[in-house]
C-alpha cells in the first residue's frame, strides 16, 4: 500500500519538478529569448500570445501541434530519372522539381503555425543532409523532407533513423545503391561512404568506431538500393557472411534485418546519445554548451530510447537555457536571418526566386551543401564583415520596399517590433533618421542579426 502510495505521489509531483525551472511569470527579455529559439523568426502575435498563456503551455502546444500550411508532394516521374531521350527538357524538369521543393520549404518555415516542428525538420534536415543537385536527387528532395524527416521530427529518433536511411535520396547521395558485395560484378564491390557517414555524422560521432567497424557495417548494408525511386533489398547484391560490428557478432546467411539490427545498435548507443546531445544544446543554448547540461541532456536521450521531445523538454526545462549569457549568445545563419525578417514584417510572399537565389549569394543555398555534415551548427562560422553587409542590404530593400517578392512589391505598413530591447544608440539614430527610413533601421540592428 506505501508503494502504491509512493507511485501515486511521484506522478503527481513529476509535472511540478519537470516545469520547476521555467519561469513562471516571464520577463519580456525571456519570452523573447523562447520564441527566438523556437521559432524560425518572432511576430509580435506570437510574442503576445506567449505572454497570454505563458511558456509551458506555449511549448507544450508546439510540440504537438499539426503543420497548417498545405502542400502536395511532388510525384516521382519515374521515367525521366534514368536516361533520357531529350536531355534538355530533362534537365529542366529537374530543375522545376527542385525550385518547387525549395519554394514549399520556404512557405512552410515563413506562416506555418508549427513553428517549432519547422526548426526541427531544419536541424534533421541539416544532421541528415543531402545534397539535392546529385544524380536524380531533384526528384526526391521533397520527399525525403516530407516523408522521412518531418513526420519524425519531434518523435523517436530511431523512427527517424531508420525512415533516412531507407530513403532514395540518402542511398543515392551516399552511393549505398553502388555497394554489393564483392566480386559480383567486375569492378564492383563495396562502398564505405554511407556506413562512414551514418556513424561519424548521423549517430555515434568521430572516434566511438573503427575502421573495421566501417568495413563491417557497408558489408552489413550491402543490397540496401533503390529501384524505381523507392528502397528497395537486393538479396542477390547482399553479403551474407558471417559479420562482426561494434563487438557484436552477425550470423552467416543475413540479409535486410542485419542493417536494422545495426540501426538498433547505433540509435541506443550512448555515443549516439551524447554526440546527439551536444549538437542539441549547441543548437538551442550555445555554441559552447556546458558539459553539465549537455550529460544531463544525453542521460534523457538515452534513458528513453531517443525520445526526442523528452529530450528537447530537458533542455528547455533547465535553468542554464534561460541565463541572461545564454540569450542572444548565437548568430542567425542566413536562412534564419532572412527568414526572420521576413516573418517580422508581416508581408505575404508571392514570388520566392529572389530569397532563394538571395540565399545562394549569402553562402546558404537551400538543399545546398554539398558535403554531408551539413551547414554548420556553430553560428560563428556566419559572423564576417562580408556576411554583415549583405545582411543589412537585405534589411534596407526590405524596410524601403525595393524587394519583388510580393504582388505590387511589398509595403510594410506598419512594423511591430515592440518586443526587441532597442539600445539607447538606436533609439537616438532613429530620432534623427526620417521616418521613412525606420523600418530598415530596425530589420537591420544587431538585435534582429542574433538570437
Amino acid at each position: 500500500m506505501k508503494t502504491v502510495k509512493k507511485i501515486c505521489i511521484f506522478f503527481l509531483l513529476a509535472p511540478l519538478i519537470l516545469y520547476a525551472d521555467i519561469p513562471k511569470q516571464p520577463t519580456d527579455a525571456q519570452i523573447y529569448h523562447l520564441l527566438a529559439r523556437t521559432t524560425n523568426g518572432i511576430t509580435s502575435q506570437d510574442f503576445t500570445y506567449v505572454k497570454e498563456v505563458g511558456i509551458a503551455r506555449y511549448l507544450e502546444e508546439q510540440l504537438y501541434i499539426k503543420s497548417t500550411t498545405e502542400f502536395k508532394p511532388y510525384e516521382n516521374h519515374v521515367s525521366w530519372v534514368s536516361p533520357q531521350e531529350n536531355r534538355k527538357e530533362y534537365r529542366k524538369l529537374r530543375q522545376q522539381y527542385l525550385l518547387n521543393a525549395k519554394r514549399d520549404k520556404l512557405s512552410r518555415s515563413l506562416y506555418t503555425k508549427a513553428q517549432f516542428a519547422d526548426i526541427m525538420h531544419t536541424f534533421w534536415f541539416n544532421h541528415f543532409n543531402v545534397f539535392a543537385q546529385k544524380g536524380s536527387i531533384p526528384f526526391l528532395i521533397a520527399s525525403y523532407e516530407q516523408e522521412a524527416i518531418m513526420p519524425f521530427a519531434l518523435g523517436n529518433f530511431r523512427d527517424l533513423l531508420g525512415a533516412v536511411a531507407k530513403h532514395p535520396a540518402m542511398l543515392i547521395y551516399l552511393d549505398n545503391q553502388k555497394s554489393i558485395k564483392a566480386n559480383v560484378k567486375k569492378n564492383k564491390g563495396i562502398n564505405e561512404n554511407f556506413a562512414r557517414e551514418l556513424m561519424e555524422l548521423h549517430t555515434l560521432g568521430v572516434g566511438n568506431y573503427t575502421q573495421n567497424d566501417i568495413k563491417e557495417l557497408a558489408r552489413i548494408l550491402t543490397g540496401w538500393g533503390v529501384v524505381k525511386n523507392k528502397f528497395a533489398f537486393n538479396k542477390k547484391m547482399h553479403d551474407q557472411d558471417p559479420k562482426f560490428f561494434l563487438g557484436v557478432a552477425f550470423g552467416a546467411m543475413g540479409g535486410v534485418e542485419e542493417g536494422e539490427k545495426a540501426l538498433d545498435m547505433l540509435a541506443f548507443s550512448k555515443h549516439t546519445a551524447n554526440f546527439l546531445a551536444y549538437k542539441l544544446c549547441q543548437y538551442f543554448v550555445s555554441d559552447t554548451p556546458p558539459r553539465e547540461l549537455v550529460n544531463e541532456v544525453a542521460e534523457t536521450f538515452y534513458a528513453t530510447k531517443g525520445d526526442i521531445k523528452k529530450t528537447l523538454l530537458k533542455i528547455f526545462y533547465s535553468d542554464i537555457f534561460w541565463q541572461e549569457e545564454n540569450q542572444q549568445n548565437k548568430y542567425k545563419d542566413p536562412y534564419r536571418y532572412v527568414v526572420s525578417l521576413v516573418r517580422a514584417s508581416g508581408i505575404k510572399v508571392t514570388d520566392h526566386k529572389p530569397i532563394i537565389g538571395l540565399l545562394k549569394q549569402m553562402g546558404m543555398p537551400i538543399y545546398g551543401r554539398l558535403t554531408p555534415d551539413g551547414y554548420p551548427v556553430d553560428s560563428k562560422k556566419y559572423l564576417s564583415p562580408s556576411a554583415i553587409e549583405s545582411r543589412l542590404q537585405f534589411a534596407t530593400n526590405l524596410g524601403r520596399n525595393n524587394l519583388d517578392i510580393c504582388e505590387n512589391r511589398c509595403k510594410i505598413n506598419l512594423l511591430d517590433l515592440s518586443f526587441i530591447e532597442l539600445t539607447p544608440k538606436i533609439q537616438k539614430t532613429l530620432e534623427t533618421t526620417p521616418k521613412r527610413l525606420h523600418t530598415a533601421l530596425l530589420l537591420g540592428t544587431p538585435q534582429m542579426m542574433r538570437y
